[in-house]
């Protein structure tokens, strides 16, 4: 492992971005004894001047979540959540089951595949995924947790900037009165609220295999005598373990480390494993990788970030700006990291300039023209409940009136939703009603899909897919209720894992639906997705009635494929 010149600017950064409340003080002789342990001299940096320059580079760029310096402490009868290990292997081994359980009613052709290939091409694809694995870590790290560069993963990169200013390594003036600059270091977690937002949360294997599954679904077409589903999850699964448990020994009591770095024989082994992350949380810029490929952080090795301190930053250990210096990547990057800014910086521009421009009224025209469209939708909503029920009464078995009611409730109850939000003044009330349209719109999808699940499919393929569609539809729906926007990324992913069962039953449907009633529904998904967008376009004119008028249209394909060729017709 190689160490790379530095700038200090991660850590000062993190210096002041809300202190944590710990009894535990550290007496004046835990400075000597640590720095007798330090592991040597950095290597010179480039000065305090452009350390300074380049860290207001960064938080001009809006890199950094600006957090209070001197929150209110914490109460004694708060509850923080810790890392527990048999909770995690719990909803780790649930969540291996419930994906397997998936795979075999889901694609069983791609389920009975796994099990014809030997064991030599197993590993194979295990270990190819767990390589992948480490540079997805890498990526996901540097570009998520550490840059808001993707919008709708904001939460988690304010989550993990917590976690750093709660473990921070920064800078201090020593408590002598001296004034002199001295590390500050609250690394290992010993108080109760430094566990918060350590860890990731417990649905997390889902997501990320939500999120690999089409990978690995071209992985099988393209090498189909490969088990790339079985081994695939197991890397996956591999990985978020290695990366829970090593994170968490990492930020152990340096109690713990201490006689493992001191150890004769051993210690040469355990200081860069101690090092290496507490060098990230020095400087985030470097040491990217957890888990990495089995414990050995590849990427940082390829891509250059990888730095190995001669100091393990002792509390009250003299500070230098040569301890801090950022490492210098290669190339790729470096243009990485320059894209990523440019594209936090533009949008945060951006936001700032709709801030700044008040909104725009609409015109009389504007509101006749929503509240006409908007009477329309609520108009055939009720119609098409109306004739969704008369006609599978006359027409249908007793699956075919449960179901097509299931489907004219949810759109009445959204165009219900979305006429009573437009007309309500209330700020509070909008609020409340902007909730339940976001949950009623989550539920349409599986309402639209229940007449072609209980009637067109049924069997064990129907079943499925109509308890796993509506299972994260209410999941998502019931959060949008209870947390409104702040689950917007967890709403969205479990809508992207409804749109990749819908592809795995792609096949069935298509034998089981006439081409008609294909073309109908996708008519009507492009219109709903057209008016979102048009209504997402703030400053265009008659968004509103545009928005509304789509959603009316998608509403009668969708009604018009339910009747014309889901129900069966009259002899």
């Amino acid at each position: 492992m190689r160490g790379n010149q530095e700038s200090g600017y991660g850590a000062s950064v993190l210096r002041g971005q809300g202190q944590v409340r710990s009894s535990r003080v550290r007496s004046g002789s835990d400075a000597p004894r640590r720095e007798k342990l330090a592991l040597g001299k950095s290597r010179g940096g480039k000065g305090l001047a452009l350390d300074r320059l380049r860290h207001l580079r960064i938080a001009a760029n809006g890199e950094w979540l600006r957090m209070p310096k001197d929150p209110a402490p914490a109460s004694q009868e708060a509850h923080h959540e810790a890392f527990s290990l048999p909770l995690f292997t719990i909803t780790m081994l649930a969540s291996l089951a419930g994906l397997a359980a998936l795979l075999r009613l889901a694609a069983p052709g791609f389920w009975t595949g796994q099990f014809l290939s030997t064991w030599e091409k197993a590993a194979v694809a295990f270990v190819v995924v767990s390589l992948a694995n480490g540079f997805v870590e890498f990526f996901f790290h540097r570009y998520v947790l550490h840059t808001s560069a993707v919008p709708f993963l904001r939460r988690l990169y304010r989550q993990h900037t917590l976690h750093h200013a709660l473990t921070r390594i920064g800078r201090r003036r020593s408590r002598d009165g001296r004034g002199v600059l001295c590390i500050e270091n609250k690394f290992p977690i010993v108080e109760p609220e430094q566990g918060e937002a350590s860890f990731f949360p417990w649905y997390s294997m889902a997501v990320f295999a939500a999120l690999a599954t089409p990978v690995l679904a071209l992985m099988q077409w393209l090498l189909p005598s490969f088990p790339w589903f079985f081994s695939g999850y197991l890397a996956l699964a591999v990985s978020l373990s290695l990366y829970e448990v090593l994170h968490a020994i990492n930020h152990w009591p340096f109690e713990v480390w201490d006689p493992l770095i001191a150890h004769p024989r051993w210690g040469w082994f355990w200081r860069p494993v101690y090092a290496f992350h507490l060098r990230h949380h020095a400087v985030i810029d470097c040491n990217e990788s957890i888990s990495g490929f089995f414990g050995l952080p590849v990427a940082d090795w390829v891509f250059g970030t990888c730095v190995i301190p001669r100091t393990v930053y002792a509390d009250g250990e003299d500070w230098s700006p040569e301890k801090f210096n950022s490492p210098q990547p290669v190339w790729i990057i470096r243009q990485l990291d320059s894209l990523a800014r440019n594209s936090v910086r533009t949008r945060r521009d951006a936001a700032s300039s709709r801030a700044e421009v008040p909104v725009r009224a609409l015109t009389r025209g504007e509101r006749i023209a929503a509240w006409i469209s908007h009477g329309a939708g609520l108009a055939i909503a009720v119609a098409g409940l109306a004739l969704l029920i008369v006609f599978a009464s006359l027409r249908g078995s007793a699956w075919h009136v449960v179901s097509f009611t299931v489907f004219g409730v949810t759109l009445l109850a959204m165009s219900a939703v979305s006429t009573l939000y437009h007309a309500r003044r209330s700020d509070a009330a909008k609020r409340r009603l902007r909730r339940l349209g976001q949950a009623g719109a989550i539920l349409l999808i599986a309402g639209t899909f229940t007449p072609i699940l209980l009637t067109t499919l049924r069997g064990p393929w129907g079943w499925s897919l109509f308890g796993v569609i509506w299972g994260l539809c209410g999941i998502g729906a019931a959060l949008h209720v209870i947390f409104g926007g702040r689950v917007s990324v967890t709403s969205g992913l479990a809508s992207l894992l409804v749109a990749w069962l819908l592809v795995f039953a792609l096949g069935p449907v298509i034998t089981a639906l006439p081409a008609g009633a294909l073309w109908l529904l996708l008519a009507g998904g492009l219109c709903y997705l057209l008016g979102v967008g048009l209504y997402r376009l703030r400053r265009l004119p008659y968004r509103q009635a545009a928005w509304q008028g789509l959603a009316a249209g998608g509403a009668v394909c969708h009604v018009l494929a339910m009747l014309l060729f889901v129900l069966p017709h009259a002899a």
